[in-house]
């Protein structure tokens, strides 16, 4: 994984669901692939399909998100309006 992607931060089973949910379809919109499909893929459940790819995606906007004060203040100043 590029150093500071966030990649790095996920485990192999978390980057092996993503990458095949993002490859499949899954994040399209409309959806080409169901969390179900991916699940059967890889004989987890639904749930778990889920929850792999909640942390994965709490990972990763942690890591792009981390100490963006702009973020913050956008937020703020869209609140004032």
């Amino acid at each position: 994984p590029m150093p500071g992607s966030g990649l790095e931060t996920l485990t192999t089973r978390q980057r092996e669901v993503i990458e095949t949910a993002y490859r499949c379809g899954y994040f399209d919109s409309p959806r080409n692939a169901s969390g179900k499909d991916i699940a059967e893929m890889f004989g987890i459940s639904n749930q778990t399909f889920h929850e792999h790819v909640r942390e994965a995606e709490r990972k990763l906007f942690d890591t792009l998100l981390q100490g963006d004060g702009d973020f913050v203040a956008a937020s703020e100043s869209a609140d004032s309006d």
